[in-house]
């Protein structure tokens, strides 16, 4: 069972709003539905899914990794150290393109 974080409640949300990470079978291309979870830091969290389609039945592990900061936390941990991402002009100029920076 997938535990969320308290945090979540806290900032309103109920848990039949929160939408949780998807993913489809990598070998039936079926909905797949977490199983379990755990945490190994504070930016690193292991899903367990299996296939919905019982003729499958394939079982396999993701990971959820957060990589970079978007907008600044009001509330930062001296644990948490993560890049800006911040949004330029591509190499290619293409004006609709993106290109991330900061690693």
């Amino acid at each position: 069972m997938l535990k969320l974080g308290l945090g979540c409640l806290k900032s309103g949300f109920s848990v039949s709003e929160l939408r949780l990470p998807s993913i489809s079978c990598p070998h039936c291309e079926g909905p797949a539905r977490i199983r379990q979870s755990r945490s190994f830091s504070r930016t690193v969290r292991e899903l367990r899914y299996a296939c919905l389609d019982v003729d499958c039945g394939h079982t396999f592990r993701a990971e959820l990794v957060v990589t970079h900061t978007i907008s600044p936390s009001a509330r930062p941990s001296p644990e948490v150290r993560l890049p800006l991402w911040s949004i330029g002009r591509a190499a290619n100029d293409n004006p609709g393109a993106v290109r991330r920076t900061g690693g």
